[in-house]
């Protein structure tokens, strides 16, 4: 029941957070997705090199141990779109990533897998160029998520502004789907990009690699509810 319960958590009225796992210890990954779910994370991402080093048999355990939440795979499919996605249902996951450059029969194939089988199959729009002309091309799919990139490295390499960036967000959210916001996100990024409602915040590396991942843990959830509340 994997895009049921996610679209169930989407009517909150707030954005969902998410911790991105983009770790090789899988120690740590569960001590980190254990104390996610713990101060009110909403979705549980295992981070492509989590799961090319340990597979996801290995870590579907994790999900045993916190069945109520909900939990990404990040695949970043780039073909055989439904054999992925029925491999992140049969380990028992409720969402997966498909690359927006891997081209749109992937994306259909993958979003038509989802779909079938209730996993929720979100498309990642890294390294596309043309943002807005992407978004138009695939919208004729129906997509649960379009995934934007913001962070510094890739506002960078894109050559554009955070402006330009926020305007995306608001052009995909206008266009009328939903919009997960990744790359580098920070307390202070989470705090702007929320007036924009944007629907899930993916937060990563600020947590995984502070000395005190639990309290940036714990402000992230306080910014969220606060302004949800």
């Amino acid at each position: 029941m994997g895009r049921g319960k996610l679209f169930k958590k989407l009517d909150l009225g707030r954005p969902l957070l998410q911790i991105a796992l983009d770790l090789t210890d899988l120690d740590r990954a569960i001590d980190l997705a254990l104390e996610a779910y713990a101060l009110g994370f909403d979705i549980i991402e295992f981070g492509t090199p989590l799961i090319k080093l340990h597979g996801l048999n290995q870590l579907k355990d994790i999900k045993r141990s916190i069945p109520d939440a909900l939990f990404l795979a990040d695949l970043k499919i780039a073909d055989t779109g439904r054999l992925e996605v029925d491999l992140v249902k049969n380990a028992g996951f409720d969402i997966t990533t498909v690359l927006a450059v891997a081209g749109e029969e992937v994306v259909k194939e993958a979003l038509e897998a989802g779909r079938d089988c209730d996993i929720s199959v979100w498309i990642d729009l890294i390294n596309i160029r043309d943002i807005l002309g992407e978004v138009d091309r695939l919208s004729r799919l129906s997509p649960d998520i379009f995934i934007l990139h913001v962070g510094i490295d890739v506002q960078r390499a894109r050559g554009i502004s955070a402006e330009q960036l926020e305007n995306e967000l608001i052009y995909v959210k206008k266009k009328g789907f939903r919009v997960a916001v990744a790359g580098g996100l920070n307390d202070q990024a989470v705090k702007k990009l929320i007036g924009l409602s944007p629907d899930i915040l993916i937060v990563g590396g600020w947590i995984t690699r502070s000395p005190d991942p639990v309290a940036r843990m714990r402000k992230l959830v306080q910014i969220v509810r606060n302004v949800g509340g």
